[in-house]
Order: structure tokens, then C-alpha cells, then sequence
């Protein structure tokens, strides 16, 4: 840590959260005023904490935030089930981040895909982890809460939030953490590491427990009191800042807001003392005198220090006399420099002291001005200020200086660890031509707002309202230039035309603000020249010619981002959150009882949103798919309704219906014939055999297997990386847990005159993971695939993987289809999370078994289940085969196409605003791509559904899956917007007929020839969690060589906000270079129905006729 920062570092955006101060102008106002924040431990945070505790707990005093639970889940696409078990450190460290880069005025498109590094102080165990504790405690060990509670997560979630390619590091260095972590940084860009960063630290104290266990430095009197004599302690603080750092020379050319420069760091240690825990000044002097010499920094040059001043009786004359000594190697001056300490006013806090001290000091260098160290009287005995180069800074006063001298000041901080780090900042003298941008005295300027909410949209008007109103001489045309180029834009958009005057604009956005809770949008386009991102299709526009300002507010509504640099040269009203409280449910909601309320169904419908989706604060006039809910969520609210309403939807009735107000109204006024007939799935009685019926999905994996017995394309395999220390002996008995959890793994099947599955005794299955060493796991995996025989047990294999090469090590898993389908697989690798993390898995009485003869005896011999198939055959009864290619072999490859998260966010914000879900988007782009590439314009390709008819299933481990026949009827007169909207009516026809097996398609379904229709093609679309427990994490990898039933499969996953599309193709039909052209045609498709949604189909066609004559071979078979 003593490598030298080689440039000089600019502190261009900074954020705060400390007692009485959310943000820089509370925290200016409470230094100025020399107001000291320590108090007792707010009282709903002590209400929150007994709950979870005992009601017997004392706390102590400190310098405390009001609210840590409070959070906007939304604005950083969280589920707020996901929040709730997310630490609320991860949280305001999320929050802090994003309001310091807003500080800057750097948006979120100008950092991604950047060199941005993320360096942040944090101890991680002073507490116990006392989160993590509590949801592991209240709710059950769920896997979900793990990344949101592992320190390493921390800054890794901002790079992963904000796709920052830069590097992502904790620093432990206890008291010292967060000016160490702006060392860190500091060097990181000067050696090129990354080309800027944000730097910081947070303190929070979950349960400050009264405690006879003491560090040593804790206050009696209940004051910090840096240098007085009455001194005997530090009080305890929480808190939160953050800085945003870059090159100076950067800075000044990207014409950034500079609050000050930093111009020197140094970081040494103790070494021996007379305690582990003691300062040491000799190390002080040197750390001082060190930074001095290698900066060629005069001392007598500076006119402040920020002291570590932590008000302990010894802490603080070790301190001084360092200093002392340190300067008086220079000069023999004496009072010359103001002194101070912030933990008079805010105590200590801990690891995030450092940075809290530096952005006093910038503040402090800014406004030329120097504020109060308070709680002072008399110096310590021990402290002769008069005999010292310092003075004490004991009131507000102005911070004069020479002329042609800069404000420069030092900033210290001691780690409890021995860790010292001292910064030397110093005040921005700007260019000339710094700030010389012209005006161009426009009559209207256009003042775009957005927000991921209305909620925070409408907050975003009212804090420029407020601003306008208290800074009126503001210079519009540079504010409007800030707003579209230096914000990050949302998709909740909205845009005010408004006249050069500030009182004009303030009416306008009033009225705005007025119209929005209203819900009044209509007046927006007719009257007032406001634009919201909903109502871009307002014939009021299409019938007019629109002005240049018209049409740069209707592009950024519809999405467009806008290139261009502009200075920073006015203040703005910071980013605004719609923020909720998320805070461990002592009850756990998941044990939550519904009560039906057969005149308001409302209350009843939210709480199944609530239970099923994780959301805690749910609008009852928001959409289904503004909330995220695919068409595989609505289906699980079907069968919550069917539950508790006995009501049967259709997923075309949540299309229709789709908010929860819209829904109740409709369950309200349905007639009894809605009433649901179908029986619930109920255990069945052993028999003296143990052997029972079989599904449709079992006997069709059955047969295949039986016909062709070398087979392996209905393994189910994954192989997944193991990252960090996983314990390889708790990893194995992780997994015998979850086997004997499930009958499903204790299963054969056998053909007597009828396919059964016969369940053997539990102790049948005796697991051990072997471990097998491999040179390259990632390659000679393939070798380990090999077909099951299904009368005998095992019907699956999980070995450890071990690679010669580099010891990476793996999980790899290998289920037969006949036991498992994907959504059996994740429920597997959740309970192995949860077994691992030392939880217990629920365990429910419906079994596979149970569902299988349910299906036999209530959905098959249906009326309702006749009417599907009435309903397939007339879909396809005009239907002509083509493409019944004979299959030589079964053998495939894989490959993977990444898209970042940049172009997933362009997907998403399209279907959103067209109302088609991601899924049907995406079907659909595949087919056109067939149709280019195939010149078939009816296309057939199989979706598969989850199969899940009721909740009692949703826990088991099984094969449920069914495939439907979408078909995608493409005619070239249409626009791709008009054959998304039909493709997606479509399939909420094929969606409420998913019940009729795809055994039965095959058998009963003929085309206008008589021909049996054969599915070949398959797309998926499926949401993927991170797989992270406590000891590191599973990184799932794609297996090249495989084998495959179908002729192309193409599986869409969403990670976050990464989409991987992995496709599966047979060797015997297609080579790499008619996938790598399916993949340019797909990707090119996707990107022009985004920009031109309009374009007719023949027009798509040539444009990309042309350019395959000049760039991409020809798709040939």
C-alpha cells in the first residue's frame, strides 16, 4: 500500500447519510451550525429490534440514523422479497452510490460497460453479522438471503448494478477502512487499473446492545470531545458516505463539477506498540513526513487538518504530538493551522469515519469556509495547542488565504488495526475556459424527468419545484442541457416544453405534479406541451406536425438515449426513490393465512401477489407485467385463485384484467358458472406394491428411453463451477438431505402390460459424491453422460470435479427427464442451498405419485380437457407440414450467446411499453429468423409450460413440463409491431389450452393432409437465479457436446440483467456456420424491431437480403 499515486485525483460527486443529515446540504448546515447528533436509539428501529430480540434490551447511546429500513427496491430491479432479506447495508451503500454519481452528473449509460472501480471500507463482523442472523433465524435459512448478506457482495453489487467493468474490493482495516479504500483507489486509477471510481465506507449497528464488553475507547459522559480535557472516549455513529473520484486532467477536459483535488495519500502501519490496539506515533510522524516528501508538499502550505480526534485520553496527545513533530521538521511556525474533529458532531464512525472526514474537508475547501470542532473547553493536559503549529477550529469562520494560494488541508485516519492512512486535499483553481459556455438565449427549452416509478417521478417534479423556488436566478438553458445529457433516465419519462422563465416552468411542472396524481393524462398532449413516456401514442400528436422540441420529447419518451457532453455547471435536485419499509418479518409471511373477503377481493389478491412475487407495497391500478409477471407468474396466480376463490381463470382473463382492482372487480361480478370443478390434488393410499400410475410426461420419457436405450438426450445435465471454499463434506451432506426429502429419487419404472413407477424403500438410495479428476471438466464432462436404465436406481449421478490443469473444481449433475424437469432442478439447488447453510427443508405430503394419478383420474377423461383437443385440431387444421427431415443421429453442440444488460434493458422497456411479455418477444424473433432463413412463413415451435396445475406441486421435485404448439403465421404485408400484438393473443389462447399433453398433440393432431405434425424446433424463456451461498458461489457452464430430441432448441435465461441464450443443434442437420448466421439474423432482428417496430415484414426481409450478399454466408442444411 505504499505505491505512489502518480496524478493528481479530482473529487467530482459526493454523497452523505449521517444522523439529522440525508444528504450535503443537511450535513453542511449541521457542521456550520456546530450541532452535535448524539441521542438515544430511535424508537421504532428499538421497537423493530425487540421483536427479533428480547424485550429486556438495552441499547446505548450514539449518533444514530432515524431509518435504515426504508428502500426503493424498484429503481435497482430487486424484488422486494429479495430486499426484505438484503442487509440494509447493501442497501444504503446501493442508494449512496447512485446519488454521489448523480452528484457527479455522470449517468448510468455513459458508465456501462466502464472501467469504474469500486473500493469501499467495511468491518464485517463487529456484530456478528447480526442480519444475516435474523433471517437465517426467521426464515428458515432461505437461500435468496445469502449474496444480500455476505461483505463481499457489497461493492461487487454496485459493479453489478451499474455493469462497471472496474474493480470491485472490500477493505477491512477497521477505523481506518474508508480512507484507505480512497487510497486504494486513488493509485488504482493513476496506474490505469480503471478509469474512475466511486470510494467509501458505511457504518450501521443493527443492535447496539448495552454490553459490559467494551473496546476501550467508549465515552462515559455520553460526548465525543476531540482534544478537551474532560475527554474520556468516543461515542458510537452510523452513517454512509461516498466519493466519486477520476482523474483531474479527465476531470477538467469532461468539464466536471471538482470539489476539490486530492494530491497525496500514504498508508503505513504500527507495527509493535504498547498494544496491538494502541497508536503508535512514531508511526504517525512518518506516515506524515512520508507523504510530505514524496509529494513535495511544503506543511506549512496547509492550513487545516481534519484530525482522526476521536476525543480518547490517549488517542488524541499521541496524535497531536505526531504532528507536531511531523511539521516541526519544516518549520518552527506555531498556530498556524486550524485543527478539527467531525466525531465531535456525528462520533465515531468506525470504518466509515475516513470518508465522512473527507467530505467535511471538500465541503470545508469549497465553500471557504471552516466550520466548528464542538464539545470543547479547555485542551488536554497532555495537549499544548499554544506550543504547536495548530489552533483549535472552534467556530464557523471564514477559511481566508493568501492570495495565489490554494486551500490545502490533510485528512487522517488511525485504524484500531495499526492501519494509518493520511490525504492531503487541496482547492480546484479552474482554467480559464473552464466554465466558457455560451448561452443561446432560446425562447423554449425542453426539462426531462424520469424515474423506474410514478411514485418517484412525481417526487422527482416536486424536488425541482422546491429548487426552482429557492434558486431562481438558475440559468435554464444549462439546467435543461443537464437533465437530458448529465442524468441516468428511467422508463417512467416525462418531458415539459416550457418558455425561458423560471416562473413559467415552475406553473408547468405544478400543473405537471397535479395532473400525475390525478391520473389526468390526456391534458398533457392537447394543451400543455407535456410529455409523458404512456401517452407517445396520443393521436393529438400523430395529427400534428411537431417542432424539433416536439420531437426530442416524444424520442426520449419512447426510450432514446441522446449522445452528447455538456458541463456541469449547475446544481440539481438529487436522484429521488420511492422508497417502502423492508424489515424482517418476525412472522415470516410466508406462513401468512388468507382470508377471503367475498364483497373486496382486493386485499385478498394483493396478499397472493405479496406470498407468491415477494412485492410489500403493491399498487392495486399497477399491471401484471409492470410488475414483472410473466405468463408463467400468472399462472401461479391462477391456481392461488382457483385456491382461495374456487374461481377457474384463464390467462387471457389476466391479460384482460390485469391489475388487482381490474381482477377483483371481475371475480366480484362472475357468475357461478366460473365456479372451479376441478379437484384438488390430495394423497394417495400406499399399496402393498408400492407401485402406482404414471404421467403423460413419464411414459413419453419412458418410451423414448425404451426405444432408443443408448440415448442420453433426455438427460437433464448441469455443470456448475464452484467458486470460493465450498466445504466438499457439507456439500455431500447437503445433497443426501435433499435426496431423501423427495421420493421421486427412490423411483423405478417398469412395463407390465402398463407403465408404472414402483417407489423403493428410502434407504435404496445410498449417496456418496465421488470426486473425479479430470484434465479439462469443462470438455471431458460429456464422458460422464451416459443413458440411465430405468428399472434400476439410481436415475441419477452427481459427482465432485476436480481439474488436473488448475484445480478448479465443479458439481456436476445429471437427472434423468423421467425424475426432474428445470423447475425441479432449481427447486433441488434450493434446498441444497438451504441444507448447506444448515436450514431445514420443508416437507409437504404431496408427492409425484399423487400428481400423477390425479391426472388420470380428474384432468384426462375431462370434458374440459376434450375441448382442448377440439381446440388444437382446429388450430392447425389448415396447417402443411414441411421439414420432416429424418433424424440420423441424436447427437448436438452447444453454444452460448451472451447479451449485457444494457440490451436486455432495451427488450424490456419495448414489451413493457407495447404490452407484450418478454417471452412472446422473444418466440417470436426466433421465428422470424426461421422465416429469413428457412423462407417457411408458418412456423411451428414448441414453448414449454411448467405443467404446475395446482400449489400443492410447486414444492416437488418431478417431470411437469408440457410443450405447446405455437404457431407464428407470418405474412409480409404486416408490420413487426402487429405480429408481435397478434403472436401474443395467440398465445393466451394456447396458454389456457397448455393442459393437453404433447403425447396426445402428436397422436391426435393432423394437418390438412393428414399428416402428424411434427415439432422440431423449441424456444424457452426461463429467470434464473444466482446461485451464492455463504462459502462462494456455482458459476452454471455450458456442455458442448450433447445430445438433443429436437432438431434446434434455443433456451433464453435471464441472470439478473445478463440474457444468455444457449442454443442445442443436431451436427447430423446443421454446422457452426448456419448457427453463427441464425445468431448474427436473430440479434440484427431484435435490434431492428426495437428501433422500427412499424417496418413492414417484406421490408425487413430486404434490408437484410442486402446486406447478407455483402457480410454472412448462406443458411444451408
Amino acid at each position: 500500500m505504499s505505491e505512489t499515486m502518480k496524478e493528481d485525483i479530482a473529487i467530482i460527486g459526493m454523497s452523505i447519510k449521517v444522523a439529522q443529515a440525508e444528504n450535503l446540504e443537511e450535513f453542511w448546515d449541521l457542521l456550520k451550525e456546530g450541532k452535535e447528533t448524539i441521542s438515544s436509539f430511535p424508537q421504532q428501529r428499538s421497537k423493530d429490534v425487540h421483536i427479533l430480540e428480547n424485550n429486556n434490551m438495552k441499547f446505548e447511546v450514539g449518533s444514530y440514523l432515524e431509518d435504515i429500513a426504508s428502500f426503493d427496491p424498484y429503481f435497482f430491479n430487486i424484488t422486494p422479497r429479495e430486499a426484505e432479506l438484503m442487509s440494509p447495508i447493501q442497501r444504503l451503500t446501493l442508494e449512496k452510490c447512485l446519488e454521489a454519481l448523480d452528484d457527479a452528473g455522470i449517468s448510468k449509460k455513459t458508465l456501462n460497460d466502464s472501467k469504474t472501480g469500486i473500493y469501499l471500507g467495511h468491518i464485517g463482523d463487529l456484530e456478528g453479522y447480526k442480519y444475516k442472523n435474523w433471517v437465517n433465524k426467521f426464515y428458515n435459512n432461505d437461500p435468496m438471503a445469502i449474496p444480500g448478506n455476505l461483505n463481499s457482495i457489497i461493492p461487487s453489487r454496485i459493479s453489478y448494478v451499474l455493469n462497471l467493468k472496474g474493480p470491485a474490493v472490500l477493505i477491512d482495516t477497521a477505523c481506518s477502512s474508508s480512507l484507505v479504500a480512497i487510497s486504494e483507489a486513488c493509485k488504482s486509477i493513476t496506474n490505469k487499473e480503471c478509469d474512475m471510481a466511486i470510494a467509501g465506507g458505511i457504518r450501521i449497528s443493527f443492535c447496539p446492545e448495552t454490553s459490559s464488553e467494551k473496546l476501550g475507547i467508549e465515552s462515559s459522559n455520553r460526548q465525543t470531545r476531540p482534544f478537551d480535557s474532560e475527554a474520556d472516549g468516543t461515542v458510537l455513529g452510523e452513517g454512509v458516505g461516498i466519493v466519486v473520484l477520476k482523474r483531474l486532467a479527465d476531470a477538467i477536459k469532461d468539464e466536471d463539477h471538482i470539489y476539490s483535488v486530492i494530491k497525496g495519500v500514504n498508508v503505513n502501519q504500527d507495527g509493535s506498540s504498547a498494544g496491538i490496539t494502541a497508536p503508535n506515533g512514531k508511526a504517525q510522524v512518518d506516515l506524515l513526513t512520508e507523504l510530505w516528501k514524496k509529494y513535495d508538499i511544503n506543511p506549512q502550505d496547509i492550513d487545516y487538518i481534519e484530525a482522526h480526534g476521536t476525543g480518547t485520553k490517549l488517542g488524541d496527545p499521541i496524535e497531536i504530538k505526531a504532528l507536531t513533530q511531523a511539521v516541526s521538521k519544516f518549520t518552527r511556525r506555531k498556530q498556524f493551522c486550524g485543527i478539527g474533529s467531525v466525531k465531535s458532531n456525528i462520533g465515531h464512525l468506525f470504518e466509515a469515519a475516513g470518508v465522512i472526514s473527507v467530505i467535511k474537508t471538500a465541503l470545508m475547501i469549497e465553500k471557504q469556509h471552516l466550520v466548528p470542532s464542538i464539545n470543547f473547553s479547555r485542551p488536554n493536559r497532555n495537549i499544548s495547542f499554544v506550543n504547536s503549529p495548530f489552533y483549535l477550529v472552534n467556530e464557523f469562520q471564514k477559511w481566508d488565504v493568501e492570495k495565489n494560494k490554494l486551500r490545502t488541508a490533510g485528512v487522517s485516519s488511525f485504524g484500531f488495526s495499526g492501519t494509518n492512512c493520511h490525504i492531503i486535499l487541496q482547492e480546484f483553481y479552474p482554467p480559464e475556459n473552464f466554465s466558457d459556455t455560451s448561452n443561446t438565449h432560446q425562447s423554449e427549452l425542453c426539462f426531462c424527468f424520469s424515474n423506474p416509478t410514478k411514485k418517484g417521478l412525481i417526487a422527482s417534479l416536486e424536488a425541482m419545484h422546491q429548487f426552482l423556488l429557492l434558486n431562481k436566478k438558475i440559468n435554464l438553458e444549462k439546467l435543461s442541457l443537464n437533465l437530458l445529457y448529465r442524468k441516468s433516465h428511467y422508463k417512467n419519462r416525462l418531458v415539459i416544453i416550457s418558455e425561458n422563465k423560471v416562473e413559467k416552468l415552475i406553473e408547468k411542472i405544478n400543473f405537471t405534479i397535479n395532473n400525475l396524481i390525478t391520473k389526468n393524462n390526456d391534458t398533457f398532449v392537447k394543451d400543455e406541451k407535456i410529455f409523458f413516456s404512456s401517452e407517445v401514442g396520443n393521436k393529438a400528436l400523430e395529427e400534428k406536425v411537431l417542432t424539433d422540441l416536439e420531437n426530442l420529447a416524444t424520442n426520449f419518451c419512447k426510450g432514446i438515449e441522446f449522445e452528447k457532453r455538456v458541463p456541469k455547471l449547475v446544481p440539481m435536485p438529487s436522484i429521488k426513490f420511492s422508497k417502502s419499509k423492508f424489515w424482517i418479518n418476525a412472522e415470516n409471511r410466508k406462513n401468512m393465512s388468507l382470508i377471503v373477503d367475498e364483497k373486496d377481493s382486493r386485499k385478498t389478491l394483493e396478499i397472493i401477489i405479496q406470498n407468491t412475487f415477494g412485492y410489500t407495497d403493491v399498487n392495486y391500478h399497477e399491471s401484471f407485467l409492470d410488475l414483472g409477471i410473466d405468463s408463467i407468474g400468472m399462472m401461479k396466480i391462477i391456481n392461488e385463485v382457483s385456491e382461495y376463490f374456487s374461481k377457474q381463470l384463464t390467462i387471457r382473463d389476466l391479460y384482460k384484467y390485469n391489475t388487482i382492482n381490474d381482477l377483483s372487480e371481475f371475480l366480484n361480478s362472475s357468475n357461478e358458472s366460473s365456479k372451479l370443478n376441478k379437484e384438488s390434488i390430495s394423497k394417495i393410499k400406499k399399496n402393498d406394491l408400492n407401485e402406482y400410475t404414471t404421467s403423460p410426461q413419464q411414459k413419453r420419457m419412458y418410451i423414448h428411453q425404451i426405444r432408443y436405450p443408448e440415448s442420453t438426450s433426455n438427460n437433464v445435465t448441469a455443470l456448475l463451477e464452484m467458486k470460493g471454499n465450498i466445504q466438499r463434506e457439507n456439500l455431500e451432506e447437503s445433497i443426501r438431505k435433499v435426496l431423501q426429502n423427495h421420493e421421486i429419487f427412490q423411483t423405478v419404472f417398469m412395463n407390465h402390460n402398463e407403465i408404472k413407477q414402483k417407489i423403493l424403500p428410502k434407504e435404496s438410495v445410498n449417496f456418496s459424491l465421488e470426486t473425479i479428476y479430470l484434465n479439462d471438466p469443462k470438455t471431458e464432462v460429456t464422458n460422464l453422460i451416459e443413458p440411465f436404465k430405468l428399472s434400476d436406481l439410481p436415475l441419477f449421478r452427481i459427482y465432485h470435479l476436480v481439474s488436473l490443469l488448475d484445480a478448479s473444481e465443479y458439481l456436476f449433475i445429471d437427472f434423468h427427464h423421467i425424475i426432474c424437469d428445470v423447475t425441479s432442478m432449481d427447486i433441488f439447488v434450493r434446498e441444497l442451498i438451504t441444507a448447506y447453510e444448515g436450514g431445514e427443508a420443508d416437507h409437504f405430503d404431496t408427492e409425484y405419485k399423487d400428481y400423477a394419478q390425479w391426472l388420470d383420474d380428474h384432468l384426462l377423461n375431462t370434458i374440459s380437457y376434450k375441448n382442448q383437443e377440439n381446440y388444437w385440431k382446429k388450430e392447425f387444421i389448415d396447417y402443411t407440414s414441411y421439414n420432416n427431415r429424418e433424424r440420423i443421429s441424436e447427437r448436438a453442440q452447444q453454444r452460448e450467446v451472451i447479451f449485457e444488460a444494457e440490451k436486455y434493458q432495451k427488450i424490456k422497456t419495448f414489451c413493457q411499453k407495447n404490452r407484450i411479455t418478454e417471452h412472446v418477444f422473444l418466440n417470436t424473433m426466433f421465428a422470424l429468423t426461421l422465416y429469413y432463413l428457412e423462407e417457411q412463413n408458418d412456423q411451428i415451435i414448441g414453448n414449454p409450460v411448467s405443467g404446475r396445475v395446482s400449489t400443492s406441486v410447486d414444492h416437488v421435485i418431478g417431470i411437469f413440463t408440457n410443450t405447446i404448439a405455437t404457431r407464428t403465421r407470418i405474412t409480409k404485408e404486416d408490420s413487426i409491431i402487429h405480429l408481435l400484438k397478434h403472436t401474443q393473443s395467440k398465445m393466451l389462447d394456447y396458454l389456457d389450452n397448455q393442459d393437453y399433453q404433447i403425447n396426445d398433440f402428436v397422436s391426435e393432431v393432423r394437418d390438412k393432409n393428414g399428416n402428424r405434425i411434427n415439432i422440431s424446433k423449441i424456444f424457452a424463456f426461463q429467470i434464473l437465479p444466482k446461485i451464492v451461498i455463504s462459502d462462494g458461489e456455482f458459476i452454471d457452464i455450458p456442455i458442448k457436446n450433447i445430445e438433443s430430441n429436437f432438431e434446434l432448441a434455443l433456451v433464453a435465461s435471464l441472470i439478473g440483467e445478463q440474457l444468455a441464450f444457449r442454443i442445442k443443434y443436431l451436427i447430423s442437420i446443421y454446422d457452426e456456420s448456419d448457427i453463427t448466421l441464425l445468431f448474427e439474423t436473430f440479434n440484427s432482428f431484435i435490434d431492428e424491431s426495437i428501433k422500427n417496430p412499424e417496418l413492414k415484414i417484406y421490408q425487413l426481409k430486404e434490408k437484410f437480403q442486402k446486406q447478407e450478399t455483402k457480410e454472412i454466408a448462406q443458411f444451408d442444411f
